[in-house]
């Protein structure tokens, strides 16, 4: 992993935009160059360079918008096309009205994106050159085969979703070679469909016989059986020794809550933020909002109007939330129920496809739109622009008993979204909760402004593509 301004990027991410970003610049430099040659003698300059440059910085921001740098494509090779083709169609309008731009600009006719290089570059060279790259970036960057044959020290629930998701994460690359329990009654037994091979006294020889490069540990380090005389002598002869809330952490980009501890909270690198980069927050924060009402207050007004022309009742919902410290506010949506939808039932979980919910509630949050008012609490200073999304207080009094650590979201202000928000749709249960507070305290682990860019780019792209509502 390479902790980048505090965000973590894999090799094979950030070399996926590294090697695109020198492959598109070659390419488009080859072609206007080439391009140049059919109308007179081929001369290089200044000119080719800047549009060279302009153009992949448009493709790669583009790419990251619609999700082509994120985990789930990166590491699935059949996500590329799929997620390539969305952006291109958006991207081809874009790059049409740049070349067009920029040839009246400079004055070039080289660059006007009239004849048969245009179409030329987009439908058959740009698609080209993307999936070459990351099928040899794929190859070359194999992280699953980087741990070679590995072997999890440990069988409590931590060991089930550590499995679950280096599965999800490296396919078959992660060569899982068998679990140790505690007991000689566990060995035969399966979890997630490893079998567990042995006891943990038996590390050594399991690590000696099956040729073992990785020893994942999930188990406290405490633990009255665990060899740590041995285990140090394996990291020095080379053997990787990895605790399993760093390796779930890495991979799943979340917490594993089964092996955190106040301890593990207090002393390892993260949960830090100086007041000055708090104070910067707040006011990119704020500085964002005001800028967003002012570019959605006509929206806004014809969203309120259709609201209350639509059903009976008003069109703005307040809604009392707990925020930093456990305080309440009052938190404001536009109205996408019917009025008075809990008067009989009382408070309860979302669900899918929502009774509740009127015609035009199913767009407004589709689109997110029912969320623009929460811009007042942003400005109010109650709640941040990322963050952890702020939950009711009837629901908090039930998660805080039952989700350990769940008051840990509370440390910082809440969110108009967040990385739950991006990485897992709406929480309808217990266990969702429970999952989304594994995002929430990875974010507040790694909170930074780059991270917020980051997740405001993955929200819009959400928005686009209308993901996380049902």
């Amino acid at each position: 992993m390479l902790p980048i301004l505090r965000h973590r990027l894999t090799r094979r991410t950030l070399f996926t935009l590294l090697f695109e970003l020198l492959a598109l610049n070659g390419v488009i430099l080859l072609l206007v160059y080439t391009r140049s040659s059919v109308w007179e003698m081929p001369v290089f300059n200044g000119r080719m360079v800047v549009f060279a440059v302009c153009s992949t910085a448009i493709i790669q921001f583009g790419f990251w918008s619609f999700g082509l740098y994120s985990r789930q494509v990166i590491y699935s090779g059949r996500e590329v096309m799929r997620s390539l083709v969305e952006a291109s169609a958006l991207l081809s309008v874009v790059l049409f009205c740049f070349c067009y731009v920029f040839s009246r600009a400079s004055g070039d006719a080289l660059f006007h994106p009239a004849g048969a290089f245009f179409p030329v570059f987009l439908g058959v060279i740009f698609p080209l050159v993307v999936c070459v790259e990351r099928y040899l970036v794929l190859k070359v960057f194999n992280e699953g085969c980087h741990y070679g044959k590995v072997v999890i020290v440990g069988t409590d629930d931590g060991t089930t979703h550590v499995i679950r998701d280096a599965r999800s994460h490296h396919g078959q690359s992660f060569k899982l070679v068998g679990v140790l329990g505690s007991s000689a009654d566990e060995v035969g037994q399966a979890i997630e469909g490893c079998r567990v091979i042995g006891t943990i006294s038996q590390l050594p020889e399991v690590v000696e016989d099956l040729k073992v490069r990785t020893v994942i540990l999930a188990l406290p380090y405490d633990h009255r059986d665990l060899p740590l005389d041995y285990l140090l002598e394996c990291k020095l002869a080379g053997i990787q020794v990895i605790d399993a809330g760093a390796f779930y952490e890495s991979v799943g980009q979340k917490i594993l809550l089964e092996r955190l501890e106040p301890y593990s909270v207090l002393f390892p690198e993260g949960y830090t933020m100086t007041r000055v980069r708090w104070l910067v927050k707040a006011g990119f924060e704020r500085l964002l909002a005001t800028a967003l009402l002012a570019v959605s207050a006509l929206p806004m007004l014809a969203v309120y109007v259709a609201i209350r022309v639509s059903s009976p009742g008003g069109a703005i919902y307040r809604q009392r939330r707990v925020g930093k410290g456990g305080k309440t506010f009052l938190l404001y949506k536009f109205r996408t129920m019917v009025a008075d939808a809990e008067k009989e039932t009382g408070a309860r979980w979302a669900q899918r496809r929502d009774p509740r919910v009127t015609w035009l509630g199913k767009w407004l949050r589709r689109a997110r739109v029912d969320e623009l008012p929460q811009l007042f609490n942003v400005l109010r200073g109650e709640m941040a622009f990322v963050g952890p999304r702020p939950e009711r207080p009837e629901f908090v009094d039930e998660l805080k008993e039952r989700v350990p650590f769940y008051h840990y979201r509370h440390f910082v202000k809440p969110g108009l979204t967040g990385w739950a928000q991006v990485q897992f749709p709406y929480a309808r249960s217990l266990d969702d909760s429970r999952e989304k507070l594994r995002y929430d305290l990875y974010y507040i682990k790694h909170v930074s402004l780059f991270f917020d860019c980051l997740i405001i780019l993955g929200t819009l792209r959400a928005v686009l593509k209308g993901q996380g509502v049902k």
